[in-house]
Protein backbone atom coordinates (compact mmCIF):
# COMPACT_ATOMS: atom_id res chain seq x y z
CA UNK A 1 0.00 0.00 0.00
CA UNK A 2 0.94 3.65 0.09
CA UNK A 3 3.93 2.87 -3.08
CA UNK A 4 4.83 5.59 -5.59
CA UNK A 5 3.76 2.76 -8.46
CA UNK A 6 2.15 -0.43 -8.70
CA UNK A 7 1.63 -2.29 -5.26
CA UNK A 8 2.41 -6.05 -6.64
CA UNK A 9 3.71 -6.65 -10.20
CA UNK A 10 4.44 -9.60 -11.83
CA UNK A 11 6.20 -9.44 -14.74
CA UNK A 12 9.54 -10.52 -17.06
CA UNK A 13 8.10 -14.07 -17.98
CA UNK A 14 6.72 -14.83 -14.31
CA UNK A 15 4.79 -18.38 -14.77
CA UNK A 16 3.16 -19.64 -12.47
CA UNK A 17 2.56 -17.42 -9.75
CA UNK A 18 -0.53 -17.11 -7.66
CA UNK A 19 -0.83 -14.01 -6.08
CA UNK A 20 -3.21 -14.96 -3.29
CA UNK A 21 -4.98 -13.07 -0.10
CA UNK A 22 -3.27 -9.61 -0.07
CA UNK A 23 -4.82 -6.52 0.14
CA UNK A 24 -3.35 -3.90 -2.65
CA UNK A 25 -4.76 -0.30 -2.02
CA UNK A 26 -3.76 3.40 -2.21
CA UNK A 27 -1.06 3.22 -4.64
CA UNK A 28 -0.48 6.24 -6.47
CA UNK A 29 2.35 7.84 -8.79
CA UNK A 30 0.56 11.55 -8.11
CA UNK A 31 0.43 12.60 -11.93
CA UNK A 32 -0.74 10.45 -13.76
CA UNK A 33 -3.35 7.63 -13.59
CA UNK A 34 -0.50 4.88 -13.69
CA UNK A 35 -0.80 2.87 -10.66
CA UNK A 36 -2.75 -0.28 -9.97
CA UNK A 37 -3.29 -2.18 -7.15
CA UNK A 38 -2.13 -5.58 -9.03
CA UNK A 39 -0.64 -5.30 -12.25
CA UNK A 40 0.39 -8.64 -14.52
CA UNK A 41 2.24 -8.76 -17.56
CA UNK A 42 3.40 -12.39 -17.51
CA UNK A 43 1.35 -15.79 -18.73
CA UNK A 44 -0.32 -18.09 -17.41
CA UNK A 45 -0.44 -16.74 -13.43
CA UNK A 46 -3.65 -16.24 -11.02
CA UNK A 47 -4.58 -13.87 -8.92
CA UNK A 48 -6.93 -14.58 -6.35
CA UNK A 49 -8.61 -13.53 -2.93
CA UNK A 50 -6.83 -10.10 -2.81
CA UNK A 51 -8.57 -7.25 -1.97
CA UNK A 52 -7.41 -4.27 -4.06
CA UNK A 53 -9.19 -0.55 -3.82
CA UNK A 54 -8.24 3.22 -3.67
CA UNK A 55 -5.62 2.80 -6.31
CA UNK A 56 -4.76 5.81 -8.96
CA UNK A 57 -4.99 3.17 -11.72
CA UNK A 58 -6.68 0.20 -11.85
CA UNK A 59 -7.41 -2.26 -9.11
CA UNK A 60 -5.91 -5.59 -10.55
CA UNK A 61 -4.56 -4.77 -14.33
CA UNK A 62 -3.40 -7.87 -17.22
CA UNK A 63 -1.79 -5.97 -19.76
CA UNK A 64 0.16 -7.14 -23.08
CA UNK A 65 2.38 -10.60 -21.92
CA UNK A 66 -0.20 -11.55 -19.29
CA UNK A 67 -2.24 -13.70 -21.31
CA UNK A 68 -3.96 -16.92 -19.94
CA UNK A 69 -4.31 -15.47 -16.40
CA UNK A 70 -7.17 -16.40 -14.17
CA UNK A 71 -8.51 -13.16 -12.07
CA UNK A 72 -11.09 -15.38 -8.96
CA UNK A 73 -12.65 -14.48 -5.80
CA UNK A 74 -11.19 -10.41 -5.73
CA UNK A 75 -12.94 -7.37 -4.16
CA UNK A 76 -12.04 -4.50 -5.81
CA UNK A 77 -13.69 -0.95 -5.96
CA UNK A 78 -12.67 2.86 -5.90
CA UNK A 79 -10.20 2.78 -7.87
CA UNK A 80 -9.08 5.81 -10.16
CA UNK A 81 -9.53 3.58 -13.43
CA UNK A 82 -11.24 -0.02 -13.72
CA UNK A 83 -11.61 -2.81 -11.26
CA UNK A 84 -10.50 -4.96 -13.38
CA UNK A 85 -8.62 -4.24 -16.75
CA UNK A 86 -7.63 -6.36 -19.23
CA UNK A 87 -5.99 -5.15 -22.45
CA UNK A 88 -4.68 -6.46 -25.14
CA UNK A 89 -4.29 -9.80 -23.41
CA UNK A 90 -5.99 -13.04 -24.66
CA UNK A 91 -7.73 -16.41 -22.52
CA UNK A 92 -7.97 -14.95 -19.14
CA UNK A 93 -10.44 -16.24 -17.03
CA UNK A 94 -12.75 -13.68 -14.77
CA UNK A 95 -14.68 -15.38 -12.28
CA UNK A 96 -16.66 -14.78 -9.27
CA UNK A 97 -15.00 -11.21 -8.75
CA UNK A 98 -16.68 -8.96 -6.51
CA UNK A 99 -16.26 -4.91 -8.55
CA UNK A 100 -17.85 -1.79 -7.21
CA UNK A 101 -18.34 1.68 -8.09
CA UNK A 102 -14.92 2.22 -9.70
CA UNK A 103 -14.17 4.88 -11.99
CA UNK A 104 -14.70 3.49 -14.91
CA UNK A 105 -15.87 0.44 -16.65
CA UNK A 106 -15.63 -2.09 -13.67
CA UNK A 107 -14.72 -5.36 -15.53
CA UNK A 108 -13.12 -4.34 -19.06
CA UNK A 109 -11.98 -6.25 -21.95
CA UNK A 110 -10.72 -4.01 -24.41
CA UNK A 111 -8.59 -3.75 -27.65
CA UNK A 112 -7.08 -6.97 -28.93
CA UNK A 113 -7.99 -9.02 -26.20
CA UNK A 114 -10.10 -12.20 -27.05
CA UNK A 115 -11.00 -15.41 -25.94
CA UNK A 116 -12.15 -14.78 -22.37
CA UNK A 117 -14.51 -16.04 -20.10
CA UNK A 118 -16.57 -13.78 -17.76
CA UNK A 119 -18.17 -15.32 -15.12
CA UNK A 120 -19.99 -15.45 -11.77
CA UNK A 121 -19.06 -12.11 -11.38
CA UNK A 122 -21.23 -9.14 -8.96
CA UNK A 123 -20.81 -5.49 -10.74
CA UNK A 124 -22.25 -2.65 -9.62
CA UNK A 125 -22.19 1.11 -9.99
CA UNK A 126 -19.33 1.52 -11.90
CA UNK A 127 -18.44 4.45 -13.78
CA UNK A 128 -21.26 6.67 -12.41
CA UNK A 129 -20.39 8.31 -9.86
CA UNK A 130 -17.24 9.75 -8.67
CA UNK A 131 -13.98 7.01 -7.24
CA UNK A 132 -10.57 7.65 -6.33
CA UNK A 133 -10.08 10.50 -4.67
CA UNK A 134 -13.57 11.78 -6.20
CA UNK A 135 -12.28 11.57 -9.74
CA UNK A 136 -15.47 11.76 -12.01
CA UNK A 137 -14.50 10.14 -14.98
CA UNK A 138 -15.72 10.30 -18.62
CA UNK A 139 -14.18 7.70 -20.74
CA UNK A 140 -15.84 4.27 -21.11
CA UNK A 141 -18.18 3.28 -18.89
CA UNK A 142 -20.65 0.36 -18.09
CA UNK A 143 -20.45 -2.21 -15.16
CA UNK A 144 -18.89 -4.59 -17.83
CA UNK A 145 -17.19 -3.87 -21.08
CA UNK A 146 -16.57 -6.01 -23.97
CA UNK A 147 -14.49 -3.86 -26.34
CA UNK A 148 -12.94 -3.52 -29.83
CA UNK A 149 -12.17 -6.78 -31.21
CA UNK A 150 -12.48 -9.03 -27.90
CA UNK A 151 -16.56 -9.70 -28.12
CA UNK A 152 -16.17 -12.05 -30.94
CA UNK A 153 -14.39 -14.56 -29.27
CA UNK A 154 -15.32 -13.77 -25.24
CA UNK A 155 -18.10 -15.52 -23.06
CA UNK A 156 -20.29 -13.59 -20.45
CA UNK A 157 -22.68 -15.18 -18.36
CA UNK A 158 -24.16 -15.52 -15.09
CA UNK A 159 -22.82 -11.98 -13.91
CA UNK A 160 -25.07 -9.28 -11.74
CA UNK A 161 -24.81 -6.00 -12.87
CA UNK A 162 -26.18 -3.18 -11.11
CA UNK A 163 -27.14 0.45 -10.97
CA UNK A 164 -28.51 3.02 -8.43
CA UNK A 165 -28.51 5.63 -11.18
CA UNK A 166 -28.88 6.50 -14.95
CA UNK A 167 -25.71 4.89 -16.84
CA UNK A 168 -24.35 2.04 -19.37
CA UNK A 169 -25.41 -1.31 -17.54
CA UNK A 170 -23.51 -3.48 -20.09
CA UNK A 171 -20.69 -3.05 -23.30
CA UNK A 172 -20.51 -5.63 -25.69
CA UNK A 173 -19.33 -3.88 -29.27
CA UNK A 174 -22.17 -1.45 -28.33
CA UNK A 175 -23.19 0.15 -24.73
CA UNK A 176 -26.90 -1.11 -23.14
CA UNK A 177 -28.62 0.65 -20.70
CA UNK A 178 -29.81 -2.63 -19.85
CA UNK A 179 -28.85 -6.80 -19.80
CA UNK A 180 -32.15 -7.29 -21.31
CA UNK A 181 -31.06 -5.24 -24.12
CA UNK A 182 -27.81 -6.55 -24.51
CA UNK A 183 -29.41 -9.95 -23.90
CA UNK A 184 -31.21 -9.72 -27.11
CA UNK A 185 -28.75 -8.18 -28.87
CA UNK A 186 -25.85 -10.58 -27.99
CA UNK A 187 -27.61 -13.61 -27.08
CA UNK A 188 -24.83 -13.46 -24.34
CA UNK A 189 -25.83 -13.46 -20.62
CA UNK A 190 -28.53 -16.06 -20.63
CA UNK A 191 -28.51 -16.77 -17.19
CA UNK A 192 -27.26 -13.21 -16.14
CA UNK A 193 -29.39 -10.89 -14.15
CA UNK A 194 -29.79 -6.64 -13.02
CA UNK A 195 -30.55 -6.55 -10.03
CA UNK A 196 -29.68 -5.17 -6.62
CA UNK A 197 -27.08 -7.35 -5.04
CA UNK A 198 -27.85 -6.16 -1.25
CA UNK A 199 -24.24 -5.61 -0.21
CA UNK A 200 -24.53 -5.39 3.73
CA UNK A 201 -22.95 -1.79 3.97
CA UNK A 202 -21.92 -0.48 0.96
CA UNK A 203 -21.08 2.67 2.11
CA UNK A 204 -18.35 0.74 4.63
CA UNK A 205 -16.94 -1.02 1.59
CA UNK A 206 -18.83 -3.80 3.10
CA UNK A 207 -19.62 -5.85 0.20
CA UNK A 208 -20.83 -9.35 1.23
CA UNK A 209 -24.58 -10.20 -0.21
CA UNK A 210 -27.34 -10.12 2.09
CA UNK A 211 -30.15 -12.34 2.71
CA UNK A 212 -32.73 -11.70 -0.58
CA UNK A 213 -29.78 -11.18 -3.04
CA UNK A 214 -30.35 -12.20 -6.85
CA UNK A 215 -26.45 -13.14 -6.59
CA UNK A 216 -27.44 -16.19 -3.90
CA UNK A 217 -27.05 -19.62 -5.63
CA UNK A 218 -27.15 -18.92 -9.77
CA UNK A 219 -23.74 -19.39 -10.59
CA UNK A 220 -21.73 -21.67 -12.84
CA UNK A 221 -19.62 -24.06 -10.64
CA UNK A 222 -18.56 -25.89 -13.22
CA UNK A 223 -16.85 -23.15 -15.74
CA UNK A 224 -12.81 -22.98 -15.77
CA UNK A 225 -11.69 -21.08 -12.52
CA UNK A 226 -14.80 -21.26 -10.64
CA UNK A 227 -13.75 -22.33 -6.63
CA UNK A 228 -15.10 -24.37 -4.15
CA UNK A 229 -15.14 -21.70 -1.42
CA UNK A 230 -15.07 -18.04 -1.42
CA UNK A 231 -12.91 -14.88 -0.93
CA UNK A 232 -12.82 -16.08 3.06
CA UNK A 233 -12.49 -19.77 2.12
CA UNK A 234 -15.85 -20.27 3.36
CA UNK A 235 -17.17 -23.60 1.48
CA UNK A 236 -20.53 -23.27 -0.95
CA UNK A 237 -23.61 -23.62 0.64
CA UNK A 238 -27.19 -24.39 -0.69
CA UNK A 239 -29.52 -21.77 0.32
CA UNK A 240 -32.67 -23.18 0.96
CA UNK A 241 -34.72 -19.62 0.43
CA UNK A 242 -33.34 -19.35 -2.63
CA UNK A 243 -34.00 -21.01 -5.97
CA UNK A 244 -31.80 -22.91 -8.06
CA UNK A 245 -33.27 -22.01 -11.27
CA UNK A 246 -30.87 -20.46 -13.11
CA UNK A 247 -27.65 -22.49 -11.64
CA UNK A 248 -25.39 -24.58 -13.63
CA UNK A 249 -22.39 -26.99 -12.91
CA UNK A 250 -22.32 -29.92 -10.66
CA UNK A 251 -23.06 -27.73 -7.42
CA UNK A 252 -25.95 -25.71 -8.34
CA UNK A 253 -26.05 -23.33 -5.25
CA UNK A 254 -22.68 -21.36 -5.84
CA UNK A 255 -23.40 -17.67 -5.32
CA UNK A 256 -22.23 -14.72 -7.59
CA UNK A 257 -19.27 -12.57 -6.36
CA UNK A 258 -16.53 -12.72 -4.23
CA UNK A 259 -18.86 -13.66 -0.86
CA UNK A 260 -20.87 -17.10 -0.35
CA UNK A 261 -23.84 -15.75 1.37
CA UNK A 262 -24.43 -17.68 5.13
CA UNK A 263 -27.16 -17.77 7.06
Amino acid sequence: HNNHGTGILVTSGSTGIVVSGNAANFNAEGWRRNANGIDVTSAGNTVLRNVTHDNEDSGIQFYPGGNDNLAALNVTYDNGDHGIDDLNVTGGRLISNTVYRNCTTGINVEGTSGNYLVYNNLAADNAVYPAYNGIACSRRAGNIGIWDSAPASTTVDHNLVWLTTRGTMYAFGTTYTSLAAMRTATHQEGHGVQADPRFVSPSTWNLRIGAGSAAIDRGHSGVSGAQPTDILGRPRVDDPAAGNTFAEGPRRYDDLGAYEFQR
